[in-house]
């Protein structure tokens, strides 16, 4: 159900860190200069219905940008020459370098992404972003877990992995201890119940999601449905 995934993701997503803004650090500047981190991933799969911001998985391909705004306007930075640390470790920069790309750290729960402008003015930020273990939901539409139809269907939800598409994971299912394959849409499960199946029979679904090209990135989830009381 809904709330089993919003539990599972929602400890991550309540620590985003979408956009740090900090006042200029040197107090020869303006008090009106704010210098601006802005970041996001690349490639980390979310479902659409998710309106979060993507948070980086480890190894997660990432994206910042800064800008100085200053009083109503944004600063022109062409010429300023600006140094990028990650974890406090030079990672790029040159003159006019307001975006940088990198790669997520793999054995961090928090990151540190700090920017700073050279030449004098002192202007600097730090941006602190939370990481997510990759994570897969089972959602199944049946209230109290219980089910009234003779048909089961369940759906994998996949949050935070660094996969494009669906087809960059592998899904494995099994019912009852029996391991199920459905290679059409391996994240859908339909359960089908024999006619002569007794009336508390019960389903224990267990899913194991493994990114293909990385089986270290996986998560497991199990759900217990129990047929309706006639």
């Amino acid at each position: 159900m809904m709330s089993r995934a919003l539990w599972k993701i929602l400890p991550a997503a309540l620590c985003l860190a979408a956009l740090a803004i900090a006042p200029a650090c040197a107090s020869a500047q303006s008090a009106n200069q704010q210098v601006i981190i802005t970041w996001r991933t690349i490639g980390v799969s979310a479902p659409a219905a998710y309106v979060d911001k993507i948070i980086p998985s480890p190894n997660s391909k990432m994206e910042a940008s800064l800008a100085v705004l200053d009083g109503n306007s944004f600063a022109p930075l062409g010429n300023q020459t600006i140094y990028w640390y990650l974890d406090d470790n030079f990672i790029g920069g040159g003159a006019g370098e307001q975006t940088i790309s990198f790669n997520a750290p793999s054995n961090k729960r928090i990151i540190s992404l700090r920017a700073e402008i050279t030449g004098g003015s002192g202007l600097m930020n730090t941006a602190y972003i939370d990481m997510a273990d990759p994570s897969v939901v089972i959602v199944a539409p049946y209230p109290n877990d219980t089910f009234a139809t003779s048909t089961v269907s369940l759906e994998a939800v996949p949050y935070f992995f660094n996969a494009s598409d669906l087809g960059d994971l592998v899904f494995d299912w099994s019912v009852n201890g029996n391991s199920v394959t459905t290679p059409e849409n391996p994240e859908l499960l339909t359960i089908d119940l024999a006619n002569n199946a007794p009336s508390d029979y019960a389903l224990n679904v267990s899913l194991n999601t493994t990114q293909s090209n990385n089986p270290y990135f996986s998560d497991s989830e199990n759900i217990s449905l129990a047929p309706a009381s006639q």
